[in-house]
C-alpha cells in the first residue's frame, strides 16, 4: 500500500508557482531598477523645455513693447513651481 502522505506529486506544482512568482517580482524589480533614473530624467528635460519656452515667450513680448508694435505686453512669471 503507498503512503499517501509520502507522496511527492502535488509538490512540483507549488514549487513551479514559486518559481513563476520569484522570477516575475525580480523581472519587475529590474524593470523599476534600470526605468527609475530614465523617468525622472526625463521629467527633468521636460521642465527645462517648458522654462525654455517660457523664456521665449518673454523675448517675444519685450521686443514686441519695446519696437512700439504693441502699446502693451502683460505676462506673469512664476517662480515657484506649482504642487
Amino acid at each position: 500500500m503507498k503512503n499517501v502522505w509520502r507522496s511527492d506529486l502535488a509538490v512540483s506544482s507549488v514549487i513551479g508557482i514559486s518559481i513563476i512568482l520569484a522570477i516575475s517580482l525580480l523581472s519587475i524589480g529590474l524593470m523599476l531598477l534600470y526605468t527609475s533614473p530614465v523617468i525622472s530624467e526625463t521629467q527633468e528635460m521636460a521642465k527645462s523645455q517648458k522654462i525654455e519656452q517660457a523664456f521665449t515667450v518673454l523675448d517675444s513680448r519685450t521686443s514686441k513693447a519695446s519696437l512700439g508694435e504693441s502699446p502693451l505686453q502683460t505676462t506673469s512669471l512664476s517662480l515657484w513651481e506649482k504642487t
